[in-house]
């Protein structure tokens, strides 16, 4: 399973993301604003039919 290490909310453009997918975002890095905007991404991806898990205070599993 990959994990990502995300700072910037650019950053998420670097992932390739696909159907039935799974990877893990960590952003122990990243900054208040930048993790805000992060966070309202990931969750209109996994809106319909993904899911979004928090795994500890700064990772994420991701599974499309």
């Amino acid at each position: 399973m990959q994990v990502y290490e995300i700072k910037k909310y650019t950053d998420i453009q670097n992932i390739e993301m696909k159907k039935n997918d799974q990877f893990i975002i960590n952003l122990t890095d990243t900054d208040l604003k930048e993790r805000q905007k992060i966070m309202c991404f990931l969750s209109g991806l996994t809106f319909l039919k993904g899911k979004f898990k928090k795994q500890n205070k700064d990772e994420f599993l991701i599974k499309l």
